[in-house]
């Protein structure tokens, strides 16, 4: 049947399996089969017409007449004159469930978005992801042992489910794998239940505000009411009629999506109608899927969880399964590893696309500030647009972008005021009120506000019960250098700035003029406080990871001659002494870190623009000598000067290009 997996890998091996006597007895009669009938004899049967026949009739049989005695039961217990009635034709029913299975699996059995050539069969790639028994927001401590479950086992507690997860985490590829699973697996956490119903909440609700109406349509069962009789009882009625059906069917009823309902009273109408559920239910089960900003609620009878990030086996797991070729998925991996934004891959949504961009390209992009866009794009709004999912703000003019540049102030004041990645409540309201003005927000609302750009994209994640942190590090120090590049100048507080090598290595990678950037950060700005092993080396080291384009104007060549020159002389002892002559282990480790920053540096000399922005350096000024000594014995640049002079006064120097250069 066009839509379900093949029946060789899960539909005939997992339905036979589940219901083996009585479906290999209806396929003999209606196709005069023999009862152990090979896969391939199975392949051309029309896979919803035995499901729905099969499942429906088997279940109705027993169940219709219970259901119809009860509402005969309210009718004559009433005072009414006129009795309400309920319509349930077996055929009708089929016919409703059939179509309901078909649009379901269709959507089900596929994963697709925009980066990706071509859709990917849902089975192929799933792998089996880690949930939490609590959300980790009402987490005491933020410790790394909680117990976590696999999510094949999450319908294996006898309460209702409630899956958390942030932006991009795999819920509601979850739900899909739960649907097809529970329709077709053999597996024992399913026989409990004789079919699922799955009700995309982003769809279905916002037409129906009532989920038990919503239950009775896709069922094809109506009830009518005879005019002017019934007012105050119809919604008791329909919500014990829906309750009664959905345990006579035994059905797993699937809601994905709750945080795609957009207005605050709808979704306040569907927790009351859950809780319903939830207390007149013993036969059948709901799963609700949210992200974990959006979902504050508490319904009885139910079980929360949330899922987990990746681990780096699931990481290789999931790249070996979406590439289908080992090599490949070593080939990515070795490439993010190598990457700055490495912890990004610990989110399905993230990794999905990079392997999707590696497929394509056979490399993911050579500018780790494309993929730090990439992803700040897919959690701030193409995400949604793809899935057609609108977001409501409640902030006025907040919108994707409002809230980027927020969350960037809001990541610098964090990073600048205090250095950390994990932040409290207290922390939050002192930056919001730094900001709020600036961004007409009000001034008492701070958790509010983070809240909603919590639900909305989850660049912000609660992860304890009084503490944040942005979803990954390396988009922190993003969003820190974005923020700086933006300002009209480097901010001057140079004691706060040495602390942060990182974030103004990315400012200078993703800097409009990055040779710019680097002169005035260095000779400009920092000057003497830079130069120290601890700032130089990390901002270096990470500046080649980002691979900035810089431009071949002079300031460049003047920049590296300058850090070299300056370090060599500050540390010239050190610089000068040889191995031999170290005994003491301590002099011995830094000889060795002065010399590894040397190599640091010096490595700005293999950008191949160096030698260009030598040549260019020419033309600006005049030059007797260009050399630069291990020994540090070195005359300063004068920045102001017409004419630099970094001449030797030892011999053994060594240059920035072809050993020596002369003008």
């Amino acid at each position: 049947m066009k839509g379900f997996p093949p029946p060789s890998d899960c539909v005939t091996r997992s339905l036979l399996a589940k219901t083996l006597t009585q479906v290999n007895f209806y396929l003999c009669q209606k196709n005069n089969m023999n009862i152990q009938a090979p896969i391939g004899e199975l392949q051309n049967l029309d896979w919803t017409e035995i499901l729905t026949k099969y499942l429906v009739r088997k279940v109705l049989d027993s169940c219709i007449n219970r259901i119809k005695d009860r509402c005969n039961r309210i009718n004559e217990a009433s005072n009414k004159k006129k009795p309400f009635s309920i319509r349930m034709d077996i055929d009708e029913i089929q016919d409703f469930l059939g179509h309901h299975y078909k649009k379901s699996v269709n959507w089900a059995t596929e994963v697709s978005f925009r980066d990706n050539t071509t859709a990917k069969i849902l089975s192929d790639i799933f792998i089996e992801l880690d949930l939490l028994l609590s959300p980790r927001k009402i987490s005491i401590s933020r410790g790394k042992n909680h117990r976590k479950y696999p999510v094949s086992e999450v319908l294996e507690f006898s309460q209702n489910v409630i899956l958390l997860g942030q932006p991009g985490a795999g819920k509601t590829t979850i739900t899909k794998q739960v649907f097809l699973t529970a329709l077709t697996d053999d597996k024992e956490k399913f026989v409990d239940f004789s079919f699922p119903l799955m009700i995309r909440l982003k769809e279905e609700f916002q037409e129906q505000t009532d989920i038990h109406n919503i239950i009775l349509k896709k069922l094809g069962v109506s009830i009518t009411f005879p005019p002017d009789e019934w007012i105050k009882e119809r919604n008791d009625i329909i919500q014990i009629i829906a309750s009664n059906i959905l345990d006579e069917f035994k059905i797993l009823l699937l809601l994905d999506g709750f945080d795609e309902i957009s207005d605050t009273s709808l979704r306040q109408s569907l927790i009351f109608d859950l809780e319903q559920l939830a207390l007149s239910t013993n036969e059948s089960r709901f799963l609700l899927t949210s992200r974990t900003g959006d979902y504050d609620y508490y319904i009885p009878n139910t079980k929360t969880f949330e899922i987990c990030p990746l681990t780096e086996e699931q990481i290789v797991e999931f790249s070996e399964k979406w590439l289908a070729d080992v090599t490949k998925a070593d080939n990515l991996l070795t490439q993010l590893r190598a990457s700055p934004y490495w912890d990004t891959a610990i989110r399905p949504l993230t990794i999905a696309h990079l392997c999707a961009l590696f497929e394509r390209e056979n490399r993911i992009p050579e500018k780790p500030k494309s993929i730090y866009k990439k992803i700040i794009q897919l959690l701030l709004e193409d995400w949604n647009n793809q899935r057609a999912i609108e977001r409501v703000s409640q902030y006025g003019n907040f919108d994707s972008y409002r809230k980027y540049d927020f969350l960037s102030n809001l990541a610098y004041e964090i990073t600048i005021n205090w250095g950390l990645s994990v932040f409290n409540t207290e922390h939050i309201e002192i930056a919001y009120k730094i900001l709020s003005d600036d961004f007409n927000l009000p001034k008492k609302e701070a958790a509010k506000v983070v809240k909603e750009i919590e639900s909305h994209n989850g660049l912000i994640i609660q992860v304890g019960q009084d503490s944040y942190e942005f979803a990954h590090l390396s988009l922190q120090e993003y969003m820190v250098g974005d923020y700086i590049t933006k300002l009209p100048f480097i901010p001057n507080d140079n004691e706060t700035l040495i602390k942060i090598p990182n974030e103004l290595a990315i400012s200078a990678a993703i800097s409009v003029k990055p040779s710019f950037f680097l002169f005035f950060l260095f000779i400009q700005q920092l000057k003497e406080i830079a130069l120290t092993p601890s700032f130089i080396n990390p901002f270096i080291e990470r500046l080649n990871i980002e691979k900035p384009d810089f431009d071949n104007h002079g300031v460049f060549a003047l920049t590296a001659i300058y850090l070299y020159s300056e370090f060599c002389r500050k540390y010239s002892d050190l610089v000068a002494l040889k191995r031999t002559q170290l005994e003491i282990k301590s002099e011995r480790d830094e000889h060795k870190l002065v010399h590894n920053t040397l190599k640091n540096v010096l490595s700005l000399t293999r950008y191949p623009v160096y030698k260009y922005s030598l040549r260019e350096l020419k033309t600006l000024y005049s030059f007797i000598e260009v050399t630069l000594n291990p020994s540090g014995q070195m005359f300063c640049l004068s920045r102001f000067g017409k004419t630099i002079l970094l001449k030797s006064r030892y011999s053994g120097t060594v240059s920035l290009f072809n050993n020596k250069f002369y003008s």
